[in-house]
């Protein structure tokens, strides 16, 4: 009986949405009965009524809301659980295209219900030029007014020339979930009608081809609307507990609440009190066990000390035989009913009371126990475990290991990049696990890695680096037994490249066609060397990464939107019908199928929390399954044993000077995570650290002086920071809510203001002699290139619209001290360019030239201009060592000044000025590691 009422709740959820607005439309204020036209679309009659009676309850207090939230004839769009448009008599209607349903959809969220063309144009259409984009919106709309109209209703749309807009016929599930909640106040009964309204996340499973700014603005919008929903029942669930602890609308209240905060700890209190109130102190203990397992397995920590408190009252209760008080008191709604007490074992519910305002909330309350009722199913049934970790167990090796593991199918053997301690030279090694003798597979001069096993187990596939990374990488095939090697292929353009079988006869291998290209996945066909783009990443964003294929041909891949945020997709065998499985927006460094397919683990650092996750292949909350503070990068799991190999690095970042070849530790650094170091005018240092828990600015009056905090910003990601030449103002780069943008600080910490708010990554800021405009680096409109933003006055920070100085393709960039010269980098190009600053937009980068050629992409953050000298890091790709060079720019000469050992990628350095370096060093040791499952 049981299971059967948790499948008809869920089928209720499926079905609510359509319905629940249809009977807002037709429900009387009176509580009438409601004519049940559509109960067709919900199994369970029981469903239907609980519906119809909510429907009555918001009906009944539609003075709350405005018109325009009412449905009643309305054209309606359900946006939230599942996407679908129905005319106002009813009928379902199928848009020809997507964008014409995003159009929709977010008109339906804007101000007003309005929006411009041009933004239009730029959110859906962004790798059109503005005409085009115009077009494009003119396009959209006729299609929109030709399937719309033909119904007995008012136009739905108007347009100017500028603007489009919803005229008020309009309605959308999401807004009158938001408006019910504001609305609902403090009455318990009508919070809880309006948290029903919730039945999924918004736009969920919908995805739009290369609208990387509309992607952005869903993740935005959808975040926003689950955070309401779960402060709502936050809300609902104090007021429960304030008028009556622990009865079964608190129960279904907690439950729902957990299924979108697994970690509130009040809503498991909550759930353990009315098991503990309804004599099943059994269960309550179970399910503290049960929460505090998770706890630790997922986070590390250990309960709330009042959730342990509850916890070892109600198991003290249970082992001297006691019973709660309120466990043999009659409840006090009860006594004044003349009821007798609930018996063990009987459902909790209201008594009947007077025909007042309250006399709504045993329809709340009845259609709170199927709301309960669908959360404990999804939470203890739906909800997909994540594998847990039985033990981890070093993998102990003489060689400087570099990483990137590939797990053999049986789990028995790992092929990993490294090489011995006195040598320069990096190839793949291969170990079984419990010994500690690697055998060496490859011995050539080149960078041998990205190794990944075949189907059948008996080969491997490779890549090899060519001149240091600075030619396309070349593909190999190699016979472990025989350690018999091939090669199959060359990369287009990428000097290394992550590999994957996708069958016994085709590689997948990531790749960029053109140099300032964003990478995507490419099928290479072992035999004839065809190559064929399957993924198709955003324009404007870094590409795609980290193939992975399961066992029955699904890909999964990270797709990295920015330099400090990605998340994880799948495709199906034919590269189409892509998913986004995560909307973390954290650094992913690698990922694996688990052996089932379920699910992926994947290597992030989501919500600032560095570890191993796993997600379910069908979507979800993603789960953490590391614990302890390693930071994890890749991982390759066995295909047919219970096995994982991870690689984990032993990160240490400080600040250090280097004068005449040797390293000096300066005061204002005292690691472990310090980075971005850069110079005042006054010979200030100031630099990102996250000494006190997150990434902040912190600033010194000089190198070998103690720093101080000037920022306190919360849930961001900090790069770039840079003084104004007046020595005044602070501009830098954050990644924040999944976009990254600049912003402007006071030298002292005060007046934070965001200058850019656009759907690319915008990074590098560099200020103008003058102080009164910033040069950065971004990819709007798809491609890199160089753009200047006037800020308005120093006193009045503000900015105007920015502007492009090159064409596409120059990215990561710096400014001679005069304003006149650009010196830049090409993305996923070897080599530093330099030409002059040209005022205004240039057909071409005319004057360009070559300055360096020895300088790795993988650097692209290691050099500076001072003066007259360029300093740089030269050092081939995927190694740490190389040397510090400093270049006479005027006549060309160049020397070695230090070592490049343990310099950091992730961080840039600065010129002091005493002409001394300010490097970010890191101690970096990279280990694996072991991991079996439990069975």
């Amino acid at each position: 009986m049981a299971a059967a009422i948790f499948i008809s709740s869920r089928r209720f959820c499926i079905g609510m949405p359509v319905l629940l607005l249809d009977l807002l439309s037709s429900a009387g204020t009176d509580g009438s009965p409601i004519p049940d036209r559509r109960a067709a679309t919900v199994p369970g009659a029981w469903n239907c009524r609980g519906i119809r009676r909510t429907a009555v309850l918001l009906r009944q207090n539609n003075e709350k809301f405005p018109e325009w939230c009412r449905p009643m004839g309305n054209w309606t769009l359900s946006l939230l659980g599942r996407n679908e448009l129905r005319a106002p008599d009813g009928t379902p209607i199928n848009l020809p295209t997507r964008k014409s349903f995003a159009l929709l959809a977010y008109l339906t969220c804007c101000p007003a219900r309005t929006a411009a063309r041009a933004r239009l144009a730029a959110l859906l259409w962004e790798d059109a030029d503005a005409e085009q984009g115009r077009l494009h919106v003119r396009k959209a709309l006729w299609t929109l007014r030709k399937q719309l109209e033909g119904f007995d209703a008012e136009a739905p749309i108007a347009a100017d020339a500028d603007s489009i807009r919803l005229v008020q016929n309009w309605s959308s599930d999401s807004a009158i979930f938001e408006t019910a909640v504001v609305g609902a106040g403090d009455d318990p009964a009508l919070l809880d009608a309006a948290c029903t309204l919730y039945t999924g996340d918004f736009l969920s499973d919908f995805a739009l081809r290369n609208a990387p700014a509309f992607d952005e603005w869903v993740a935005i919008e959808r975040q926003r609307l689950r955070n309401i929903a779960i402060s709502a029942l936050r809300r609902l669930l104090d007021l429960h507990n304030a008028e009556q602890p622990a009865d079964a609308s608190t129960m279904a209240t907690a439950l729902r609440l957990v299924t979108l905060d697994p970690y509130d700890e009040k809503a498991h209190r909550a759930i353990m009190d009315a098991h503990q109130k309804q004599r099943r102190a059994a269960a309550a203990i179970a399910h503290y066990q049960d929460f505090r397992s998770r706890l630790a397995g997922e986070l590390g920590v250990e309960p709330e000390a009042e959730t342990t408190a509850l916890f070892e009252d109600i198991a003290g209760r249970r082992r001297t035989g006691g019973t709660p008080q309120a466990e043999s008191t009659p409840d006090r709604h009860s006594c004044k009913a003349g009821l007798r007490p609930v018996q063990p074992g009987s459902e909790i519910v209201r008594p009947a009371r007077p025909l007042t305002r309250k006399r709504r909330w045993p329809w709340i309350a009845s259609l709170s126990v199927m709301s309960a009722l669908t959360a404990a199913g999804w939470y203890a049934i739906d909800r997909p475990e994540a594998p847990r970790v039985a033990r981890l167990s070093p993998i102990e090796t003489d060689l400087v290991v570099s990483g990137r593991p590939a797990l053999s199918n049986d789990g028995t053997r790992v092929i990993f990049t490294a090489r011995p301690r006195f040598s320069d030279n990096v190839d793949l090694y291969m170990l079984s696990l419990g010994s500690a003798k690697p055998q060496r597979l490859t011995d050539a001069p080149e960078v041998d890695d990205n190794a990944a096993w075949s189907p059948s187990g008996t080969e491997i596939a490779f890549t090899r680096t060519v001149e240091g990374g600075r030619k396309p990488c070349t593909i190999h095939i190699m016979t472990v037994t025989a350690a018999a090697e091939r090669a199959i292929g060359r990369c287009l353009t990428a000097g290394t490249a992550a590999l994957a079988w996708a069958d016994p006869h085709h590689l997948l291998f990531t790749d960029a066609a053109k140099d300032a290209d964003p990478f995507r996945l490419y099928l290479l066909d072992i035999e004839s060397g065809a190559k064929h783009p399957l993924s198709e990443p955003p324009a404007g964003s870094f590409g795609d990464d980290f193939p992975q294929v399961s066992s029955d041909g699904r890909i999964a891949f990270a797709r990295q939107f920015g330099a400090n945020s990605a998340d994880v997709f799948t495709l199906d065998a034919r590269g189409d019908k892509g998913r986004r499985l995560t909307q973390d927006s954290g650094v992913v460094s690698g990922l694996a199928w688990d052996r089932s397919g379920d699910g992926l683990f994947y290597a992030s650092t989501r919500g600032g929390d560095a570890g191993l996750w796993w997600v379910a292949a069908r979507g979800g909350q993603p789960q953490r399954v590391s614990s302890g503070l390693l930071d994890y990068r890749r991982v390759s799991q066995a295909r047919d044993a219970n096995r994982a190999v991870v690689e984990t690095a032993l990160d240490a970042r400080r600040l250090m000077r280097l004068v005449d070849g040797r390293l000096q530790s300066i005061r204002a650094s005292t690691g472990p995570s310090d980075r971005f170091p850069s110079i005042g005018p006054h010979g200030q240092i100031l630099f990102v650290s996250r000494r006190s828990g997150e990434e902040q600015l912190w600033s010194a009056d000089r190198p070998d002086a103690p720093a101080r905090q000037l920022t306190h910003g919360d849930g961001w990601q900090l790069s770039d920071p840079v003084w104004s030449p007046d020595g005044q103002w602070i501009a830098f780069a954050a990644m924040r809510d999944g976009m990254s943008d600049l912003y402007l600080v006071n030298a002292d910490g005060s007046q934070l203001r965001r200058l850019t708010a656009d759907a690319s990554e915008d990074s590098g800021p560099q200020w103008a002699r003058d102080s009164r405009s910033i040069y950065f680096s971004s990819r709007r409109g798809g491609q890199s290139r160089i753009w200047r933003l006037p800020v308005t006055s120093a006193a009045h920070p503000g900015a105007q619209a920015a502007v492009p100085v090159t064409p596409p393709g120059p990215g990561n960039f710096r400014l001679s001290a005069d304003g006149r010269t650009l010196f830049y980098l090409y993305p996923g190009r070897a080599g530093i360019w330099s030409r002059p600053l040209p005022p205004a937009l240039p057909a071409t980068i005319a004057g360009e030239r070559l300055l360096v050629m020895d300088f790795a992409p993988s650097d692209w953050r290691n050099w500076a201009i001072d003066g007259d000298y360029l300093y740089y890091a030269a050092r081939p790709t995927a190694l740490l060592f190389g040397t510090l060079r400093r270049r006479h720019l005027p006549s060309g000469r160049d020397e070695a000044i230090g070592s490049a050992a343990g310099l950091s990628r992730a961080s840039s350095f600065a010129v002091a000025r005493d002409g001394s370096l300010i490097v970010p060093v890191r101690a970096l040791e990279i280990r694996l590691f072991a991991v079996d499952w439990e069975q």
